[in-house]
């Protein structure tokens, strides 16, 4: 599908396994149209690489280690949910999300703490709860899920 930018500005959001990997084709494609570009990956070699070679002009941001939130990922969540808050009518977010991407944005509801936030997830996956029951109850404790990215 083709988008026509217009005056707008063009902002990339990838996060998740292959946010590196698809943010590189993005702006690649977007060329010098990109304005602001933030990847949030877990860290690793990969991240590591990218970051000390300038392999992207977009920011990297990393946190959940072993896909378990903690508190630089809720940063980059919030670092995230700014990026949305700031673009316009007329602007284009492209958000690219592969495998992991909920533990790399797992900002909490209001009131939530963190901590309780992973206790619950947790003891839902102790319970045997399927991947759909998880995700409706993230849904509902998260500042960042179920469209809110879009709010």
């Amino acid at each position: 599908k083709r988008f026509e930018v217009g005056k707008g500005r063009v902002r990339l959001l990838a996060f998740g396994k292959a946010s590196l990997l698809m943010a590189k084709g993005a702006e690649r494609k977007l060329g010098t149209a990109l304005h602001q570009g933030l990847v949030i990956t877990q860290p690793g070699d990969e991240a590591s690489r990218y970051q000390s070679q300038s392999l992207l002009r977009s920011k990297i941001l990393t946190g959940a280690p072993g896909n378990m939130p903690d508190e630089s990922a809720v940063r980059a969540a919030e670092e995230a949910m700014q990026m949305a808050r700031e673009s316009k009518l007329g602007d284009l977010l492209l958000v690219l999300i592969s495998g992991g991407g909920s533990a790399l944005l797992p900002l909490p509801a209001e009131g939530l703490a963190l901590g309780d936030k992973v206790k619950t997830i947790q003891a839902l996956v102790r319970q045997g709860c399927s991947i759909q029951q998880l995700n409706t109850v993230r849904k509902h404790i998260s500042a960042s899920k179920g469209g809110q990215l879009a709010a």
